[in-house]
């Protein structure tokens, strides 16, 4: 096989010998070296064989010698194939083009996924990944995404969370804001729990320590519910302190106001829509239509963008931008009375998501004297008032007995 394989790749002809000296063919071939494969005897005054193309051109000066005809048949091999497609220009000229893309699509990166959350310097992070080699057109050989990534955290205090990972010649980057952490209470020192607002107590629940109010009593934002000090319940035993733990329920009432300008006027759309594309390759941009994509005030912009891709690893540098404008038309001023309806609902949607607990009842008003519109909302909530705290109630002074 492999013999076979090194012929194909040194190239083969095959030949047709007639006369009647077909013996002194052959001698001739042994004593110049020619050596001949495939040799099959036809007839007497005739055979076929192959034979490579430097043994053909040993084999030419003995021809005339032997007293044969040597008639080529048949051309193989790689040279032979190379200098067919050799006179084909354009198609050269494409299997080079296609070999220059491939390897310019498999050693650089030509799509950056950039997943910033907001709020952070995305310019700032933008200039910095491309100082560490993360952009358009950057050759993959030089990326280190473990080093991009450890160097892009240390870089921006406000980010705690990065990744950098290559797939294909695309870049997909993440970036998240740190988290603020929440106060951390030591556990060791002693505990209670405190109103994080004001109400009426309604239900508690102690885990842990001794409830300092009862159910019915009114308390105020910061005033201690239940206390780490656990008073003796017998004459013999002594206070203690320990951490004061449980759940207290309350009655609380809410007030939220909010204000909107008034006589805003409302979209109409009227159905229009223009669409445009542009095609962008790499960081270029060329935009397939005339003039300027800035429209006027009148029309909502839409736009979307699609990557080329021949597979999930390979991207081309090339990406399809479509923007819509969907055109609209202003009616006049809206109702004051719907509008405040809209934002009351939107208020108690509020409220409802940050409520522990329960609204019991809900209710609005609106300001008819303020300039705009102007909404007050009252809710009554039973909410779960209780927050950790540490309780630094001292143990209470035994009194020697003589």
């Amino acid at each position: 096989m492999l013999n076979r394989m090194f012929r194909w790749g040194r190239g083969s002809v095959s030949i047709r010998v007639r006369g009647s000296t077909i013996e002194r063919f052959l001698n001739a071939c042994a004593r110049a070296g020619v050596r001949l494969h495939a040799v099959r005897r036809v007839d007497d005054c005739e055979l076929t064989c192959d034979l490579s193309i430097h043994d053909f051109r040993a084999l030419r000066p003995y021809m005339s010698r032997t007293g044969c005809r040597v008639h080529l048949t048949g051309r193989h091999g790689a040279p032979f194939l190379a200098a067919k497609f050799l006179r084909r220009r354009v198609l050269v000229a494409g299997c080079f083009l296609l070999a220059g893309l491939w390897l310019a699509l498999g050693n650089f990166i030509w799509v950056v996924d950039l997943r910033i959350d907001p709020g952070l310097p995305r310019d700032a992070i933008t200039a910095r990944l491309r100082e560490l080699g993360v952009y358009t057109g950057a050759p993959i050989w030089t990326l280190d995404e473990t080093l991009a990534r450890d160097l892009l955290i240390n870089s921006f205090d406000e980010v705690g969370y990065a990744t950098v990972a290559r797939h294909g010649n695309a870049a997909r980057v993440e970036v998240r804001a740190r988290e603020v952490e929440p106060e951390l209470v030591d556990r060791a020192a002693h505990t209670g729990v405190a109103a994080a607002r004001a109400g009426i107590v309604t239900d508690l629940e102690v885990t842990g320590g001794e409830a300092v109010v009862k159910v019915g009593q009114a308390v105020e934002k910061g005033d201690l519910l239940i206390s780490a000090l656990v008073h003796p319940r017998t004459e013999t035993a002594a206070p203690y302190l320990s951490h004061g733990t449980g759940r207290v329920l309350a009655r609380t009432w809410r007030t939220v106001e909010a204000a909107a300008p008034a006589n805003t006027p409302q979209k109409r759309y009227t159905g229009k829509t223009r669409s445009q594309y542009a095609l962008i390759f790499g960081n270029r941009r060329i935009n397939l239509y005339f003039g300027s994509g800035i429209t006027g005030n009148t029309c909502d912009k839409i736009v979307e963008k699609r990557e080329l891709r021949l597979s999930d690893s390979v991207a081309l540098p090339v990406s399809l931008v479509r923007q819509t404008f969907v055109f609209y038309e202003l009616d006049g001023p809206d109702d004051p009375e719907a509008r405040a309806q809209a934002m009351a609902e939107t208020i108690e949607r509020r409220l409802t998501e940050a409520v522990d607990g329960e609204i019991l009842s809900f209710g609005w008003t609106r300001d008819e004297n303020a300039p705009g519109v102007v909404v007050r909302c009252t809710a009554a909530c039973e909410e779960q008032i209780g927050a950790e705290v540490i309780d630094r109630t001292p143990l209470p002074v035994q009194e020697r007995s003589s």
